[in-house]
């Protein structure tokens, strides 16, 4: 099984506060994104890797997102591709861990709500 999820950048917060003891953020979305694909194959040989990926954060929220769902010891090829500039306020961070995320649950045939994906970034 397999699945992908395309995340855009952000340019940054225009609005963020409470209201009502609930937190918010409005963003902007711009033209610029990260694709993941997490494809389970029982055929290849290895697990996660971290050292080949410079996506670090987003091989964490793949990680995290296996052990949410208790499936921590499963084979899986992960390709990450962003054309989102890093280090400039363009939310890279979230939109690569956004996609791990969905990318994960999709490969999983689980369904992944917003709450437990801010809860992975966040941690």
């Amino acid at each position: 099984m397999w699945g992908k999820a395309v995340c855009p950048a952000s340019c940054g917060e225009i609005v963020q506060g409470m209201i009502n003891d609930c937190n918010f953020l409005v963003t902007c979305p711009i033209a610029l994104y990260t694709q993941v694909t997490v494809r389970l194959d029982d055929n290849i040989d290895k697990r996660l890797d971290r050292s080949e990926h410079k996506h670090i954060k987003a091989i964490q929220a793949i990680e995290k997102t296996l052990m949410y769902f208790g499936m921590e010891d499963l084979n899986l090829h992960v390709s990450i591709n962003s054309n989102i500039p890093y280090a400039v306020g363009l939310s890279s961070s979230t939109a690569d861990i956004t996609a791990a995320c969905l990318a994960t649950a999709k490969a999983l045939g689980e369904n992944i709500s917003t709450d437990v994906i801010a809860d992975i970034a966040l941690s």
